[in-house]
């Protein structure tokens, strides 16, 4: 995704709207030089949405597809929060 800064968006937003709504184009916003935030369009914001309630739902999924009922089901959900606390995450800005 191209880098613009919020003062290239302002002076040309239609541009920009159009180009992320019609072109399948995305920006990323920057103030001050840092990332703020990023204009797509809205067929690829549902698509990262869809992509993101998919994977949520497969920790669950994976976790009842793997219970075969004979052990207790609180030893899988301790499995999955030991699995998770090795998780770091991902890194969050935001914006300072």
């Amino acid at each position: 995704m191209e880098k613009v800064s919020v003062a290239e968006v302002k002076k040309n937003f239609s541009e920009f709207l159009s180009a992320a709504a019609y072109g399948n184009k995305g920006y990323i916003i920057t103030r001050r030089g840092k990332e703020v935030a990023a204009l797509i369009g809205v067929k690829e914001f549902e698509a990262l949405q869809a992509r993101e309630n998919t994977s949520q739902s497969n920790g669950l999924v994976a976790l009842v597809g793997d219970w075969d009922g004979g052990e207790d089901l609180s030893v899988k959900v301790d499995e999955v929060y030991k699995g998770r606390e090795r998780n770091i995450g991902r890194e969050i800005n935001m914006g300072e």
